[in-house]
């Protein structure tokens, strides 16, 4: 998204161009300094969002309650383009429903971090020099990290991993697993495999790898909730 001629001297515009975002879907931009300081709107026919007359300072942008970016100046009389944002992917409007187990099939990039509590969002946050690397902030169970020597899951707040066998039954499996809380490298397993997470009030989930994974590349996973 280009810049555009806002009739305000300081301002934010951008769009949501990998979010899947819908254009009933809010728009939140809250300084960063005061958190009361919240400022709304929504997006238009191009996914675009626009807040003139925004008091200069430092904010993060969301849509629905997700980051899509943090950190951004606003600075006095300038007008902040964002350009479009792509770091935040919603795959699904619906969590998906299948084998008796809730089911979300999720694309992570680089430096991505999954919160259970919106499982079909894998989030990367970044500031104006670049991606930021996520860090423990007691909602964040998992994050993905890949370069050109490996790719690897990492456990956050007292979650830990198991990698299991792709031909093990789920309902024995990831209880009986044995967990560590390290990170575990997945570009050197066959397609078809799975890890087990466990969160840190009990609860397991699977994380399935459907193709095989290259080093220095997204990755389109399915994390399975079985409901035991």
């Amino acid at each position: 998204m280009g810049a555009l001629s806002l009739p305000a001297a300081t301002g934010l515009i951008g769009s949501a161009g990998g979010c899947g975002v819908h254009r009933e879907d809010e728009v939140e931009v809250i300084d960063e300094a005061d958190n009361s300081k919240r400022f709304t709107g929504g997006f238009d026919s191009g996914n675009g969002f626009r807040f003139p007359d925004l008091p200069p300072g430092q904010y993060s942008v969301s849509v629905e309650g997700h980051v899509l970016r943090k950190a951004v100046r606003v600075l006095p009389g300038a007008v902040t383009d964002l350009g479009t944002v792509t770091e935040c992917i919603h795959i699904s409007d619906h969590e998906l429903l299948r084998g008796g187990g809730r089911h979300w099939e999720i694309e992570m990039t680089d430096l991505c971090e999954v919160n259970l509590g919106a499982p079909g969002w894998c989030v990367t946050d970044r500031s104006n020099l670049g991606p930021i690397a996520p860090f423990d902030d007691g909602a964040v169970v998992f994050w993905f990290h890949t370069t050109t020597e490996g790719a690897w899951v990492i456990p956050f707040k007292g979650a830990s991993l198991s990698l299991v066998p792709a031909n093990a039954n789920p309902q024995r499996g990831c209880p009986l697993a044995t967990y560590m809380q390290e990170r575990i490298r997945i570009d050197s397993l066959p397609s078809g495999s799975r890890a087990c997470l466990r969160s840190d009030w009990g609860g397991y989930y699977e994380l399935r790898l459907p193709e095989k994974i290259a080093p220095n590349q997204a990755v389109n996973v399915e994390l399975w909730d079985p409901g035991y």
